[in-house]
């Protein structure tokens, strides 16, 4: 059993990261499956579900699939604009499909986040480091962005951003 496996065994429990299921404490729902399809995005911001519902998350699982790209660029995912997780340098390769997990949780008024990094034979794992805010006060999660920090490096067509969450 390699890194993703195990982290989704224990995300989504009976579910293989790509549909629903339930966790131990309270079920995530595919909430939208966004795919890039022109070669100009740097940014993919949500803040309504795909039925116009306003985001109101109390946990959530963002995967990001980066097919080959042409290039190294830095990238962050940012809940309510406040980075929780950062790639350096890895989220789109030359040579292979990147993949990254991200969990994160409002626990007591605080962000938790939890970030999948390893490497299996099918695929590369993008290195996923937790941002350092160690107390980022956070009530709920009402956006959710990934983005490239580079003027020439965009998301290659074909990324795939999952988002999952537990409504509040």
């Amino acid at each position: 059993m390699n890194l993703h496996d195990i982290f989704c065994a224990t995300s989504i429990a009976g579910a293989n990261c790509g549909g629903e299921g339930t966790t131990r404490e309270a079920s995530y729902s595919l909430i939208e499956k966004i795919t890039v399809s022109v070669s100009d995005i740097s940014m993919i911001m949500r803040t309504n579900e795909p039925d116009g519902t306003p985001y109101d998350f109390k946990k959530v699982m963002i995967k990001l699939t980066a097919p080959k790209g042409g290039g190294t660029a830095v990238g962050q995912i940012n809940l309510n604009t406040s980075c929780v997780a950062m790639w350096r340098n890895d989220v789109i390769a030359p040579d292979n499909t990147r993949v990254s997990i991200v969990k994160a949780s409002i626990e007591n008024g605080y962000v938790n986040t939890i970030s999948l990094c390893g490497q299996s034979m099918a695929e590369r794992i993008i290195p996923t480091y937790k941002a350092e805010y160690i107390f980022l006060k956070m009530e709920n999660i009402n956006s959710i962005s990934a983005f490239i920090d580079s003027d020439s490096i965009k998301f290659p067509i074909g990324t795939v951003l999952e988002i999952y969450a537990v409504r509040n």
